[in-house]
């Protein structure tokens, strides 16, 4: 399946476990994997390379981190030197290339209208690990923040990898139970994974990729990420950490799980609520969607005359599949 990174493999299984899981069931999923190893294997072997299995690449965003066939590209790149900003149109990053994200339109897309709706290059730190040796009060010219490591592009974040598991629900009031009662296990879940301590090359005071992700796709502008202005500010990232529950459940009824405030739109949840009859949870949770912009979004597309339901769930989908938690509530997609 295609993922953001060109070096990236994203492998999804042709058909879902059986709804009457049984241990037989369970335990095949060990094999399935072994055997969709073997085949990248096979087909790595034959072009002379080798699979690693990583969270992220550390060495992405250093110096001559990646072999470049294409001439033209490669005397690009030397003669821009130690700033890679003016071949990357996309990203404009100062350390990665544009050209290694996948082809598919959504994915430079994304980087581009993460980049213009924020108004400036994603900025994304995190601490060094720091013992003797570590310089913490200098700047150079690749690290500005002293103590940090800087990135600067949607690369270094949707390029990391993680597992996914997508649950089918019998109704909707099952699928949200299920997600209040998964809730509590993401934190432990993304302590027991963590696995990507090197960033750019430098060991990070971190050994969790979701801040980086999390840094690497927010678009929100100046005003939005000022605590100050009451109006516009949002939160939190596009993603980041699921931090309400959505049923009405009894164990998670009279629950103030909320890290932050919801930010949702105000119109949208009242017209839920008048045209839908949806409480309040469900209707916020929605309406929290509309409070970003769509990225990327598509010259045209929200201009037609006449929208069919097909449009509507295109549109739906585009800002619900851009706003990424730890765990997600998916609607049917038709």
């Amino acid at each position: 399946m295609p993922e953001f990174g060109g070096w990236m493999i994203e492998a999804v299984p042709s058909k879902p476990y059986m709804s009457q899981i049984d241990a037989a069931e369970l335990l095949s999923c060990e094999q399935k994997l072994h055997a969709r190893r073997s085949v990248l294997d096979e087909f790595c072997a034959d072009h002379g390379m080798q699979i690693v299995s990583l969270p992220n690449a550390p060495s992405l965003g250093t110096k001559d981190h990646i072999i470049i066939d294409d001439q033209e590209l490669a005397r690009a790149i030397k003669a821009n030197g130690d700033d890679l900003s003016e071949i990357n149109p996309a990203s404009t990053s100062k350390f990665v290339i544009d050209k290694t994200i996948n082809p598919h339109p959504r994915f430079a897309g994304l980087v581009k209208s993460i980049r213009e709706k924020r108004g400036e290059k994603v900025e994304i730190r995190v601490p060094l690990y720091k013992d003797e040796f570590t310089n913490m009060t200098e700047p150079t010219e690749n690290e500005p923040f002293p103590g940090e490591i800087y990135m600067d592009a949607m690369h270094f974040g949707m390029g990391q990898c993680c597992l996914q598991i997508t649950y089918e629900c019998q109704t909707i009031n099952h699928a949200r139970y299920l997600h209040d009662m998964l809730l509590p296990f993401t934190g432990i879940m993304a302590a027991l994974s963590a696995a990507g301590p090197v960033q750019k090359g430098q060991l990070s005071d971190y050994d969790l990729r979701w801040t980086v992700i999390e840094q690497s796709v927010d678009c929100r502008n100046a005003e939005e990420r000022d605590p100050n202005n009451k109006e516009k500010y949002i939160p939190k990232s596009r993603y980041s950490a699921m931090n309400h529950y959505i049923s009405n459940h009894e164990y998670v009824k009279d629950a103030h799980f909320d890290a932050e405030p919801i930010k949702y739109n105000e119109d949208y949840k009242d017209f839920l609520k008048r045209e839908t009859g949806l409480d309040d949870r469900m209707t916020e949770h929605i309406a929290r969607l509309f409070a970003r912009d769509p990225v990327p979004s598509y010259e045209g597309e929200h201009m037609q005359d006449q929208i069919d339901d097909n449009d509507l769930v295109s549109h739906f989908e585009n800002l619900q599949s851009t706003n990424w938690n730890s765990l997600r509530f998916k609607p049917p997609p038709s």
